[in-house]
């Protein structure tokens, strides 16, 4: 791989000797996401020299930091959530590679099991899901990705954030999802409950310039969740006419932040995630007290937690929409946006 090749990249913070293995994980990293999926990230951790497990940490790593850093290390041990006995790590392993589609709680089953059959002690089963959730790929279960292509959710973050005058309050962040790889390529923070102008605005955001620029054959399919602000009609009657398959679910004030949770947990290099307030305003939103960020401004807030949490602008994502559809469904969702 020449210099060239990664002209969106700064490696000058990179020591000279170290920049040919940060490019070649660089373009590695890009191959898989461009084609995501197990055997792939098996092929490419082969040419890299490293486990598959270790190229998934690579993986997160960019995608949460974009620090190339991150990426310079010679084949260094991956950071261990617990203490494992080798043979232990080695057996759990080994299980994780062979259920690239299971559940953590499916995995721990089958480590122990395993470990019965080969005289291998383990131990609790709490101490094993730590392990195999840190050391896997952000996956959603097949019943959320069964749903539709792209998954629209809101959470609420640790932030402090500058709405109105000098008063701050904790965000609402609606982020939409690609179900394919896990990946968050639409975010918006906004005061207060979740409103179809919040989903508006990060749905636009996704859109493509032109049809042209469609990665995908066939229209997404798009999951959307139900807001209590009256004007969901004008919201699904336009994405529906733009030939965009919607659907609605209704998570209630405990079901929100699941995509979330899964790929992120409850903590992602320095934001903290808080669901269950996502129905909840006033006191309970407040940012009192010492926090480790100054008040921002919704747009510095936005920049911030895109780079932390590793946001893809997939203006692609929505294809098959036909130019004057498209044009017609941008400015209605700039409308909306804006209300």
């Amino acid at each position: 791989m020449n210099n060239n090749d990664l002209p969106d990249v700064d490696l000058s913070g990179i020591a000279p000797e170290l920049r040919p293995v940060v490019r070649r994980r660089l373009q590695a990293i890009r191959k898989f996401e461009r084609e995501p999926g197990r055997a792939h990230a098996q092929e490419l951790a082969r040419d890299l020299g490293l486990g598959t497990a270790q190229f998934y940490n690579l993986v997160k790593a960019w995608r949460n930091l974009r620090d190339p850093q991150r990426l310079s290390g010679q084949s260094r041990p991956r950071k261990r959530t617990v203490d494992l006995e080798p043979g232990q790590v080695q057996l759990i392993d080994k299980t994780i590679s062979a259920m690239p589609d299971s559940a953590p709680d499916e995995i721990v089953k089958a480590v122990i099991e395993r470990g019965a059959l080969d005289d291998v002690e383990f131990p609790g089963a709490e101490r094993i899901k730590r392990y195999v959730i840190a050391n896997s790929a952000p996956r959603l279960s097949a019943e959320i990705t069964a749903l539709g292509d792209l998954i629209v959710e809101h959470t609420v973050l640790d932030l402090p954030i500058a709405f109105r005058g000098d008063a701050t309050s904790r965000p609402t962040a609606t982020m939409m999802f690609d179900t394919s790889d896990a990946t968050l390529c639409g975010l918006t923070l906004s005061a207060g409950k979740p409103t179809v102008a919040d989903i508006a605005k990060a749905i636009m955001r996704c859109l493509p310039a032109s049809p042209r620029m469609s990665n995908k054959a066939d229209t997404a399919r798009i999951v959307i969740p139900t807001t209590t602000d009256g004007q969901w009609d004008d919201l699904c009657g336009p994405l529906r006419n733009a030939g965009i398959m919607v659907s609605t679910y209704r998570p209630g004030p405990y079901g929100h932040g699941r995509c979330t949770a899964t790929i992120f947990g409850r903590l992602a290099n320095g934001i903290t995630f808080r669901p269950r307030l996502v129905e909840v305003e006033g006191d309970r939103r407040k940012m009192r007290g010492h926090t480790a960020f100054e008040p921002l401004t919704p747009e510095e807030g936005e920049k911030l937690v895109s780079t932390r949490l590793g946001l893809e602008q997939r203006t692609g994502i929505l294809g098959g929409i036909a130019q004057h559809r498209l044009t017609q469904l941008r400015s209605t969702l700039c409308l909306l946006s804006h209300r």
